[in-house]
């Protein structure tokens, strides 16, 4: 190709290191033959004066065209002076912060690239998005991120899962009926990506010339941690009390007050990234995303001695889970017998009272005077209605009884989202 006699290089480039647009620039001035600076020869088709956008230096092949500049020779129209400025682009971030508060830890960094389809720009997709073009101004920042960006995104993070609050003498915890809690959060974590970065956000700047500069923003759930589960008004999804009925009457604990019998309640929180929670972890909480637990009375129990005696509760305890072993609710009778009062034949999560014990139900075995079960010291000949709950705290078992859930997300980005998971235990 025949040498342009119409641009000359003047002098040897002026080198400046590290700076907002690379690691290094270079700048060229040359004097360009009057004729040329004009529009035709700026924007010529074979042989224009301005380059595009990414052009190497033939020197530094490594910088890249990001800026020109025409200017007028003084004094003359027959020379103009054009300043070209050729960038070492970093392909990484040129800055980065990490922040952490309550549930989650953001990253953002800030990256500079060329506004052009280029390794160190834009891949042939995020190019046709960019808006460049005036048919693109629906398009939002995550439709047509650079390369840099796309391939610097953070790496998952292990999931560590916090050691029991209780110990090892306190009871098992299980998700499910026959799954442990920490092997299922570990699975579902393993399939639904615990521990992955999720895009929260970016900004772009055009202001530059022949740059853009990005600020891109991920977050990452924080680690899985056992608290306190007793906070009243729902903030936290363990009970406020433990509601405890039999044949002394009943008596309403508040968790965690030291003199009572019962043992402390516990909040598990981890998190989870996916666009929906798998069925099996809603069904575990009951088929819903947020359950406050209560108590629910309804029964009446009257004296062997006419309607001398009454007792009568309808009332709803909100913040309460029920306490009861397996086997309902028994009351002795005077020969220290027990005696079934209330047992779980209505629907799930619900005790019946028995009736009339003098005068049963057919298929029923009436019961005489001194076999009769004793409530707050005085027979009764019946009891009637039902105690219905939504969580139950089972004295009985070997496992820590779950006493409330809650669930809801707490960033997103598109369809996906970070997941914040409360399950409450009574140990």
């Amino acid at each position: 190709m025949a040498k342009d006699l119409t641009i000359r290089l003047l002098g040897r480039p002026q080198v400046s290191k590290d700076n907002q647009l690379g690691y290094q620039t270079v700048r060229r001035r040359y004097v360009v033959e009057g004729p040329r600076a004009s529009l035709q020869g700026i924007t010529d088709s074979s042989n224009p004066l301005f380059l595009e956008v990414g052009t190497a230096d033939e020197e530094f092949t490594d910088h890249y065209l990001v800026n020109q500049q025409l200017s007028p020779s003084e004094g003359t129209m027959d020379k103009a002076i054009l300043v070209r400025d050729f960038v070492e682009i970093r392909n990484t971030w040129a800055s980065e912060s990490i922040t952490e508060s309550g549930d989650l830890k953001r990253l953002t960094r800030r990256y500079v690239v060329l506004r052009a389809p280029h390794a160190l720009g834009y891949g042939t997709d995020a190019w046709s998005n960019h808006p460049r073009n005036p048919e693109n101004k629906q398009n939002d920042p995550f439709d047509y991120l650079p390369n840099v960006v796309v391939e610097t995104q953070p790496e998952t993070q292990d999931v560590i899962l916090p050691r029991l609050p209780w110990g090892s003498g306190g009871k098992e915890v299980y998700l499910t009926n026959d799954e442990k809690l920490y092997s299922a959060v570990r699975r579902l974590n393993s399939s639904m990506g615990g521990g992955d970065w999720l895009p929260v956000g970016a900004q772009v700047s055009m202001a530059a010339p022949g740059v853009d500069v990005w600020s891109v923003a991920w977050a990452t759930p924080g680690v899985p941690y056992w608290t306190t589960g007793t906070t009243k008004g729902g903030k936290r999804a363990g009970p406020a009390a433990v509601v405890d009925f039999n044949e002394h009457g009943m008596r309403i604990n508040q968790i965690g007050v030291e003199g009572t019998s019962v043992a402390q309640a516990y909040t598990f929180v981890f998190y989870a990234v996916a666009e929906q929670l798998p069925s099996e972890l809603i069904t575990a909480f009951g088929g819903t995303f947020g359950i406050q637990p209560s108590v629910s009375l309804d029964f009446n129990m009257v004296s062997y001695d006419g309607n001398r005696r009454v007792v009568t509760e309808k009332r709803l305890i909100p913040n309460a889970v029920f306490q009861h072993s397996t086997g309902g609710i028994k009351f002795h009778n005077t020969a220290g017998e027990e005696v079934q009062v209330a047992s779980g034949e209505g629907a799930a999560m619900q005790l019946v009272f028995k009736g009339n014990f003098i005068d049963p139900p057919p298929g029923c075995t009436a019961l005489t005077k001194d076999k009769l079960p004793v409530f707050q010291g005085e027979k009764i000949k019946s009891a009637g209605g039902s105690i219905s709950y939504t969580h139950l705290y089972d004295t009985s078992l070997s496992t820590a009884s779950m006493v409330g859930t809650k669930i809801r997300p707490i960033a997103s980005h598109r369809d996906k989202k970070i997941w914040r998971v409360e399950i409450s235990y009574l140990n």
